[in-house]
């Protein structure tokens, strides 16, 4: 994800 840290973010990062 854009954000380092952020629990969103983790999820950005399986789909990005």
């Amino acid at each position: 994800g854009l954000d380092s840290g952020v629990q969103p973010s983790a999820l950005l990062r399986l789909l990005f």
